[in-house]
């Protein structure tokens, strides 16, 4: 039984598997990195499809091409962060002239409804509670 289909001639079916060279995949990721232009638009003009240009971003950027990346590339790459603590806020000496170690209730309005705080007020709680309503 023969088969009752063509494969048309320009089918990407009938053409070798493209192999690139890792010199030109860096050069493609490169230019990539350093133009405006989208990902798309580079793509389509090397002739590569975009996932296969992403996945290449993603190798060079994890240092996959058997290359380190420059320090102005990994600087541009990682940013360094700190982690600061914070400054404790600091407490009223008295609220409305009563010192807080006294104060057994509070009672906000807020536009939501009413909160209402009962129990001996400390500073600690009493920081917590600006920084919550700030």
């Amino acid at each position: 039984m023969t088969d009752n289909f063509l494969i048309a001639s320009g089918s990407f079916r009938n053409k070798p598997r493209r192999r690139f060279t890792v010199e030109y995949k860096r050069q493609v990721v490169r230019t990539l990195l350093a133009s405006a232009e989208s990902m798309a638009q580079v793509a389509r003009d090397h002739d590569l499809n975009h996932n296969q240009l992403a996945r290449w971003r993603q190798q060079y950027l994890r240092g996959q091409f058997n290359e380190a990346l420059s320090r102005s590339e990994a600087t541009q790459a990682l940013v360094p962060v700190t982690v600061a603590q914070p400054q404790p806020l600091p407490v009223p000496a008295t609220l409305n002239g009563i010192a807080p170690s006294r104060v057994t209730s509070l009672e906000l309005r807020l536009p939501k409804g009413t909160v209402v705080i009962t129990g001996p007020l400390d500073g600690v709680l009493l920081r917590e509670l600006i920084g919550a309503l700030q």
